[in-house]
């Protein structure tokens, strides 16, 4: 029972904390949750998603939208959908705290996963970005410290939520390939096709594969205003190099100009190469948890600096591995500082970043800091990775 006793204290502190933060900020920034409810409503009236009407997001979601609808609707719903969002932030701090009493850093990675969440006060319950995050560290939780299957096609039922965690696909058949060839990594591909196929069944019958049809809207965008390269775009258009301007479409503000098409066009290759070579160089080397851990880290901020877009709920992804990697004081300071830029550009500095308000120099140095502390985060977590060997228990 000794043993218990910070997790319980941890648990405690996270409920003051949360309801400290509803009590000052309510439930954040933005209005996105009216979309989800919009989503829900048109589907319990009998509509049916991807064909009747199309989400812009992969079909596990629409549960996670609907569940609000079962506490509150209408005006009730922001208060339910952030309350299912508190379910699922407390569940991701339940497998942090698990986890890192299996890896002696309890006081640690508990202390910095309250700190992070916390300066992320503008989206942690106004997106629904906690729900994938939670269940990929389940997931990761579950394949790596007891070889589950289980641990596998949650992955994948995080990607069916939202794609991002799909990107870990690699080391969920790398290390089973690793340790048992070709079999073991066809069985674990079973699993990983099973965790995506589950969510996607309940539509297919009206749908089709219409369920896909999400994938035309981000295929569409361009390069939103925060990622990194709309920062390349905005600093050579301040140097008088290229011409750039933001542009509102597709519901958030995208840089547009002479290099705007190649950048995007860029984005593709760049984010699958930025998630792929963490995975590649772990598994070249002893699998140890520390370089695997560092692995996926690496992984989902590859996916963050690498792509066309990069909004701000989006370190939400990052936030329980980076309780988790962030072992140093070093570390732990570029992480909050990562976190920190995040709330300053939102919603804080957004007016003058989007060129709406004065103060746009400032703007840009803040997201262009937070970006290129990302890319430092990337490279110290690939060099992990890569180490040939890792002090932490071997995975075999």
């Amino acid at each position: 029972m000794k043993k218990w006793r910070l997790p319980i204290v941890f648990v405690i502190l996270w409920a003051i904390l949360r309801l400290t933060q509803w009590h000052l900020v309510g439930m954040g920034s933005g209005s996105d949750y009216w979309g989800y409810q919009q989503y829900a409503q048109a589907w319990q009236a009998g509509r049916a998603p991807y064909a009747e009407f199309m989400p812009e997001y992969p079909p596990g979601a629409m549960p996670i939208f609907y569940a609000p609808l079962f506490f509150g609707r209408g005006a009730a719903y922001p208060s339910a959908f952030a309350a299912t969002m508190a379910a699922f932030d407390l569940a991701a701090f339940l497998v942090v705290l698990l986890w890192a009493m299996r890896r002696q850093r309890l006081l640690w990675s508990g202390l910095l996963y309250l700190a992070l969440t916390s300066v992320l006060y503008p989206v942690i319950y106004s997106r629904f970005d906690l729900a994938p995050a939670a269940v990929t560290l389940l997931g990761l939780f579950l394949f790596l410290e007891f070889d589950s299957p289980l641990g596998v096609a949650l992955l994948a039922v995080a990607g069916a939520i939202k794609l991002w965690p799909l990107a870990l696909a690699p080391l969920a058949l790398g290390l089973p390939w690793k340790r048992g060839g070709v079999r073991a990594a066809a069985k674990s591909a079973g699993w990983l096709a099973l965790g995506i196929a589950l969510p996607l069944l309940p539509f297919l019958p009206r749908a089709g594969l219409g369920v896909f049809g999400f994938l035309r809207f981000h295929a569409a965008r361009g390069i939103q205003i925060e990622s990194t390269w709309s920062t390349i775009a905005m600093i050579l258009s301040t140097a008088k190099i290229a011409p750039a301007y933001p542009q509102h479409e597709f519901g958030a503000f995208h840089m547009k100009g002479v290099l705007a098409p190649f950048f995007s066009a860029t984005s593709v290759p760049a984010l699958f190469l930025f998630a792929l070579v963490p995975q590649l160089l772990m598994l070249r080397g002893e699998r140890t948890q520390r370089r695997v851990l560092a692995a996926a880290m690496a992984t989902v901020i590859g996916f963050l600096v690498g792509g066309k877009i990069l909004s701000p709920q989006f370190l939400l992804w990052v936030v329980p591995l980076l309780a988790l990697t962030m072992d140093s004081a070093l570390l732990a300071a570029g992480a909050l500082a990562v976190v920190g830029l995040t709330t300053a550009v939102y919603p804080y500095l957004s007016p003058a970043l989007e060129q709406r308000a004065p103060g746009h120099g400032w703007a840009l140095l803040c997201v262009g800091t937070r970006n290129m502390l990302l890319l430092a985060l990337y490279a110290a977590m690939v060099a992990r990775a890569a180490a040939p060997k890792g002090e932490n228990v071997k995975i075999d």
